[in-house]
């Protein structure tokens, strides 16, 4: 037999009892809820107690925290990803209009001269001038509203997300004290 084998010699394979502890939900209940050690020991009609015991024995616990955590820190980093994606596009965006505004302003100020050169024009429309102006300066502000203070935001999400898998973890504790009291 391999290393990785896990199979008992009641013909028991522990990798995917495993498995569905630390990934699995029951999926007979209204609202998906974690397995818990009784609801394995249904599921594969094994005593609860020897459930525990491989559980214990093999740290399922804590594999399953360390679960939670590694896909609280997937969803984060993709969130972030998703945002930083988001800002860099607005950006790019609001740069392009930039460089059109500014065309527009140059057009507007300089003028051609017969020998090829620019000069600024002898006539500027000020009040035209003051419309781009606060073009430039609502897109600027724009910004602001739109994406405000991304590090408080991004902060308020990872709070949300955590207070969900603390919620999870609790009504699992609570769950097996409940089984282990069976």
């Amino acid at each position: 037999m391999s290393k990785t084998n896990t199979i008992s010699s009641r013909g028991i394979d522990w990798a995917i009892i495993e498995m569905d502890y630390i990934w699995g939900f029951q999926t007979d209940s209204a609202k998906p809820k974690r397995h818990s050690y009784n609801s394995l020991a249904r599921k594969y009609t094994i005593a609860m107690q020897v459930v525990a015991a491989q559980a214990k024995q093999k740290d399922w616990v804590r594999k399953r925290e360390q679960a939670n955590e590694d896909v609280n820190n997937y969803v984060m980093e993709a969130i972030k990803t998703d945002r930083v994606n988001q800002i860099v596009q607005f950006d790019s965006n609001a740069f392009t209009c930039v460089r059109i505004i500014n065309s527009i302003v140059l057009d507007k100020l300089l003028e051609d001269t017969d020998d090829g050169t620019k000069r600024v024009k002898t006539s500027i429309d000020t009040l035209e001038l003051q419309r781009l102006t606060t073009v430039v300066r609502n897109a600027v502000n724009a910004k602001k509203e739109i994406f405000g203070d991304v590090k408080a935001e991004t902060s308020d999400s990872i709070e949300v997300f955590n207070s969900m898998l603390k919620k999870m973890a609790d009504e699992d504790a609570d769950e097996e004290d409940i089984d282990h009291d069976d």
